[in-house]
């Protein structure tokens, strides 16, 4: 079994490629960054950071989480802002304000918050452009096992 962070992520994976129009490349759990010299445009999903707080008190047996996922998109060639820009509507239009209802009871689910864009661009041999999504997505865990909701 995985953590239900990883189900997580590999359910916004599945959610962002799903009915994926053929101008949106597929997303993918990151193995590792995409560079400029790979394919473009590259889009992965990762963790970032995370908050772990006790669901209700200190006696609880769950811990509340709040993951702080990353969308990455990166786009080289002419015109990287107008790709990038649609391949950030595409995910918000899949993940903003959705409950991912696969890994979790849907007690303890709760909506995914996009929290922040941080774009950043380079001239190499043609121009290149780095797109970060931040994600806020909060779930629960028992407190003493990542694996399991409660």
């Amino acid at each position: 079994m995985s953590s239900v962070r990883l189900r997580i992520l590999q359910e916004a994976v599945v959610r962002l490629n799903d009915s994926r129009p053929p101008e949106i490349p597929e997303f993918k759990l990151m193995d590792a960054l995409p560079t400029p010299d790979d394919d473009h445009p590259a889009c992965v999903i990762y963790p970032g950071k995370e908050g772990v707080e006790p669901a209700s008190n200190r006696a609880s047996p769950l811990s509340q989480r709040t993951l702080r996922a990353i969308c990455e998109v990166r786009v080289a060639g002419d015109n990287p802002i107008v790709t990038a820009d649609s391949i950030l509507v595409w995910i918000t239009s899949k993940l903003n304000g959705v409950r991912l209802s696969t890994v979790a009871d849907p007690r303890l689910s709760q909506e995914i918050l996009e929290k922040d864009i941080t774009w950043k661009i380079a001239q190499r041999n043609k121009p290149f452009m780095a797109v970060f999504v931040e994600l806020e997505i909060p779930y629960t865990t028992k407190s003493s096992d990542q694996e399991l909701v409660s």
